[in-house]
C-alpha cells in the first residue's frame, strides 16, 4: 500500500511541475477596459494640434453684464476654429474673486460649445483677479500667440513671445505710438477677424 501511495504522489508531483502554463483568459469587457485606458493615456497628446495660443477672454471673447458672463457674437465660431489649428489657453480675469463667477463663466462657454469634442481643453480655462495676475499667468504659460485688450499686458509680454496682438474695435491704436513697431504689437478689430486674417498665413 505504501508503494501506491507513493506512486500516487509522484506523479501528482510531475503533473504539477511539468503542466504547462497558460495565460489566463481575459473577457471582452476586461480587454474593453485596457483599450479605453491607453487610448485616454494617449488622449492628452492628441488634443494638442499646434502651436500655443492664448487669449484674454474678456472683451475678445466675452463680457460680463450685471455680473454675468455672456459669450460674445460670432467670438465663440472663431475661436473654435483657431482651436482646429492651435492649442487653445483661455485667460478669464473675473471682475471679483469668486467661485461663483467662475463656475458660470465655465458654464456660459460650454453653453457656446467652446468646450465640445476637438475644440478648446476645459482643463486649459484658467481665471485670476488681477491684470498682473493675467500677465504673469500669460508669462508662464509663453504661448505662441496671445491676444489681449490690455495694451500694460501685450508690452510687458512683447519681449518675450513671438506674436502678441491687440485687439481694439479702433484699428488706429498704434496710429501716434512710437512702441508699436519696437515691441511688435499686431492690432485686429476682433477675435473673427484675427481667426480670417491671420489663420490662412498659419495654416
Amino acid at each position: 500500500m505504501r508503494g501506491i501511495f507513493l506512486a500516487i504522489l509522484a506523479i501528482a508531483i510531475c503533473i504539477v511541475l511539468f503542466h504547462p502554463y497558460r495565460k489566463p483568459v481575459r473577457t471582452p469587457a476586461e480587454e474593453g477596459t485596457d483599450a479605453g485606458q491607453e487610448i485616454r493615456r494617449g488622449g492628452n497628446e492628441a488634443t494638442s494640434p499646434g502651436p500655443s495660443f492664448s487669449l484674454s477672454t474678456v472683451g475678445i471673447l466675452l463680457q460680463y453684464r450685471n455680473g454675468l458672463p455672456q459669450i460674445l457674437p460670432g467670438a465663440a465660431d472663431a475661436l473654435c476654429s483657431i482651436s482646429a489649428v492651435a492649442d487653445v489657453y483661455l485667460i478669464t480675469q473675473l471682475p471679483e474673486d469668486c467661485d461663483e463667477l467662475e463656475a458660470s463663466t465655465r458654464d456660459a462657454m460650454a453653453h457656446a460649445g467652446i468646450f465640445a469634442a476637438n475644440r478648446c481643453d476645459p482643463c486649459k480655462a484658467m481665471f485670476c483677479s488681477t491684470e498682473n495676475g493675467r500677465a504673469a499667468m500669460i508669462r508662464q504659460l509663453a504661448p505662441a500667440t496671445h491676444l489681449d485688450t490690455s495694451l500694460k499686458v501685450l508690452r510687458y509680454l512683447a519681449p518675450h513671445l513671438a506674436r502678441v496682438v491687440h485687439v481694439s474695435a479702433s484699428s488706429s491704436t498704434f496710429d501716434h505710438d512710437s512702441d508699436a513697431d519696437k515691441v511688435r504689437i499686431s492690432v485686429v478689430r476682433s477675435l473673427a477677424d484675427y481667426a480670417s486674417d491671420f489663420l490662412p498665413e498659419e495654416a
